[in-house]
């Protein structure tokens, strides 16, 4: 198996789900970090994301996942109209 190419620690943003699960991105350079009066702001760029906006540490939207997130929030019609999905 061949290990992955070594890159220093402060270039991976990680966020982690819960005890057993995370995942990393690797970035290339903070473009700004700021506490607002409500949660701390963090915007990166990220070789494979472009720009990755970061709320309280967890990932929230970046250039490459745009189209996906505003396609479902104008098309998918309970998120539209924040209907209760019924089971």
């Amino acid at each position: 198996m061949l290990d992955a190419p070594r890159v220093p620690a402060e270039r991976w943003l990680t966020e982690s789900l819960d005890d057993g699960f995370s995942y990393s991105i690797r970035t290339s350079r903070v473009l700004s970090k700021f506490q607002s009066t409500h949660q701390s702001v963090e915007v990166h760029e990220s070789e494979s994301f472009g720009r990755l906006l970061v709320l309280d540490g967890s990932f929230n939207v970046s250039e490459k996942d745009d189209f996906f997130t505003m396609k479902t929030w104008c098309t998918w019609p309970p998120v539209r109209t924040r209907v209760p999905l019924l089971r």
